[in-house]
């Protein structure tokens, strides 16, 4: 056998070894998958992730697996982890609801990519409200349920029947300025308790006592200016000048005049 003939056969022999190592998975990955974790944001709230109707990922949000190993991280994830049944899970965040399960079980099988989609919609955010008017002629838009928070109010305290808040509506006069601002923080209550209006929705405010800061200038959320008035009732240290302009701003508000945008609660 000649010289060449025999380093032929040893490159033939090599090739063939080659050939068989790559054919074989490493051993430290026979045993894995990969486990991939994305978000996104559901715009029609159908919890399904429709990306030919623009409903974009939302990155950068933590989640956490639990399993065979356990981690956390934020969202998109693509991990290589030990095959297994994991429980993933996402985090809330303020501003947001989810529209999907916030808690997940999967299998992960070796060689496998196994897909977890949370979706996530802003919460909906309504600037709806009604006048005096409204709540003093439609008694059947009062809830049970909206009784048994009303009457826990300072202001409202008691206050469980149609018949009081009639008689509240009806004795609002300017003679009596802690009457009409009580009237209009009643509409604006019963606003928010209905739904109609969410306590996120903002309102610019022009000047409210507030203890001892004022609220002035400022873009403020209305549940922020129900509890400042709330905490200040019987108003007997603001004078009959600051009852009116508190006054006047729950009745632009009742009107719908001076909402503005909502508070983002992207975090």
């Amino acid at each position: 056998m000649t010289r060449r003939a025999i380093w032929g056969g040893l490159v033939l022999m090599a090739l063939a070894i080659a050939v068989m190592l790559t054919a074989v998975p490493a051993a430290a990955t026979v045993d894995e998958g990969c486990l991939c974790i994305v978000k996104f944001n559901d715009l029609d709230r159908d919890g399904y992730w429709d990306r030919s109707c623009g409903e974009p990922e939302i990155t950068g949000w933590p989640v956490r697996w639990i399993g065979p190993v356990s981690d956390y991280g934020c969202t998109r994830v693509c991990i290589s982890v030990p095959v297994g049944c994991y429980e993933v899970r996402e985090s809330s965040r303020e501003g947001w609801e989810p529209t999907t399960p916030t808690r997940v079980l999967v299998n992960v099988c070796a060689g496998q990519t196994t897909v977890v989609k949370f979706g996530n919609a802003r919460e909906e955010v309504k600037c709806c409200p009604r006048t005096m008017g409204y709540w003093k002629t439609h008694p059947e838009a009062i809830t049970p349920a909206m009784y048994d928070v009303l009457k826990t109010l300072p202001a409202f305290s008691g206050v469980d029947t149609f018949g009081e808040v009639y008689r509240i509506f009806y004795y609002a006069n300017a003679a009596d300025m802690r009457c009409m601002l009580r009237a209009q923080l009643l509409a604006m209550t019963l606003n928010v308790l209905s739904g109609r209006v969410s306590e996120c929705c903002c309102v610019k405010v022009y000047c409210i006592p507030c203890g001892p800061t004022l609220f002035g200038g400022s873009i403020v959320p209305i549940g922020d200016v129900l509890d400042c008035i709330e905490d200040n009732f019987p108003w007997s240290c603001w004078t009959r000048y600051e009852q009116e302009k508190v006054k006047n701003l729950l009745d632009w508000a009742n009107n719908g005049w001076i909402f503005t945008c909502p508070v983002d609660g992207i975090g």
